[in-house]
């Protein structure tokens, strides 16, 4: 069962046993693969994978002529990555790795260049309608690090925990003007499913509309 995907394979067979465990490896390496291309896929086309940004009429006056606040998600390899937020010209990603270097440094290596990862909490979404009436669903995702625990030890099996997502410990650790600054807020069409825009609720960013 791979619950991160909804899918699970039962596999029934007959005769010599031995045939169990190379159909198991040979199935495994053929779907799990194709599932996860057909994730990529649905989340590039449901429009979690972009720009999204302050409406204009919202910045009027705003420093330098930008909007608000903006912000980008892009689809790396392994997962989706906050790969940049700013607010009014300032770079906000940047001020997060000093924040979380001071707060929780002495367990997690440095952050310097590391991607910004977001995960789904699989928390149900609030209904809500937008300004124009739409219904719309918002989810709540999470943010953490990609980090790779290592240390230098000449204990036995030494990287057991080097992928360990520490995000389940880290999760609303800090907060600023009474939200955590680890959630963002996608706000995905009631009917369709499409990601229509992002709030970036410690940042009381309100809605930031798909560029």
């Amino acid at each position: 069962m791979i619950p991160q995907y909804g899918i699970s394979l039962v596999l029934l067979t007959a005769g010599d046993q031995s045939a169990l465990f190379l159909l198991y490896d040979a199935l495994l390496s053929v779907l799990v693969p194709a599932v996860d291309e057909a994730a990529r896929e649905e989340a590039k086309t449901t429009g979690f994978d972009g720009s999204f940004a302050s409406p204009a009429s919202t910045c009027a006056g705003a420093s330098g002529g930008v909007a608000c606040t903006n912000a980008t998600f892009k689809l790396d390899a392994d997962s989706l990555v906050l790969t940049s937020l700013s607010r009014n010209g300032s770079d906000i990603l940047k001020a997060f790795a000093t924040i979380w270097a001071v707060t929780v440094g002495s367990f997690i290596p440095p952050l310097d260049n590391l991607p910004l990862r977001v995960f789904p909490t699989e928390i149900p979404g609030t209904p809500a309608r937008l300004a124009d009436g739409r219904s719309v669903v918002l989810e709540d995702w999470r943010l953490w690090w990609g980090v790779s625990i290592e240390g230098d030890t000449e204990l036995p099996v030494k990287g057991h925990q080097s992928s360990d997502c520490l995000l389940w410990a880290f999760a609303d650790w800090l907060y600023y003007a009474g939200e955590p600054i680890d959630r963002v807020v996608f706000v995905r069409d009631a009917a369709t499913g499409a990601v229509l825009g992002v709030e970036v609720p410690f940042l009381r960013s309100g809605f930031l509309a798909r560029g």
